[in-house]
């Protein structure tokens, strides 16, 4: 398991593509154990939660939020193969979200559905049942390309939280793909 306050690596070995890159939350984090100024940060910054997520500053979190919209900038037209959401669930009436819907738009305006996370990440095995676990969601079978990438995170209950999103790099061919419908 990766060390509180050091970077982890890829989920796959591929290339980061949302390392340190901005991005913008609606609504805005109110979960009050997890919540500093650093929200605006912690997503992209390499670095996972040790121990429970909602009493760590390195979490962001929402309470009563739905959906949480988490908007990703990656800074140009990228190859993506995959996306992945580290988050925990399992105890204290939390829940695993019951989906991420991904959109992908080279523009900022138009945006494209690639699908549901949770369901697509299943390949990777499931979330732990009834007890505290943390789980990624991940999927690596994306063939597309885009600039900005928004997650509609559903949770499943009152809580949401979440401490890492990644974008792996896919294939430069890709960015000749045709974006699925808007």
């Amino acid at each position: 398991a990766p060390v509180e306050g050091a970077p982890a690596p890829a989920p796959t070995g591929f290339e980061n593509l949302a390392r340190g890159r901005p991005y913008t939350l609606e609504p805005q984090p109110s979960y009050p154990l997890c919540l500093d100024e650093d929200d605006r940060t912690q997503l992209t910054d390499g670095v996972y939660t040790t121990g429970y997520f909602w009493t760590q500053k390195t979490t962001v979190g929402w309470t009563r939020a739905r959906p949480v919209v988490i908007t990703l900038d990656l800074g140009g037209d990228l190859p993506i193969r995959g996306v992945s959401f580290n988050t925990a669930a399992g105890v204290a009436g939390v829940e695993f979200p019951t989906n991420i819907t991904l959109l992908v738009s080279v523009d900022g305006r138009g945006y494209h559905a690639l699908g549901d996370l949770v369901n697509l990440g299943r390949v990777h095995g499931l979330p732990p049942v009834g007890a505290y676990g943390v789980h990624r969601f991940l999927t690596t079978a994306l063939q597309t390309h885009g600039r900005y990438l928004k997650l509609f995170v559903d949770p499943a209950g009152p809580y949401c939280f979440v401490d890492e999103i990644e974008v792996l790099r896919g294939e430069p061919e890709w960015l000749q793909v045709a974006l699925p419908g808007e």
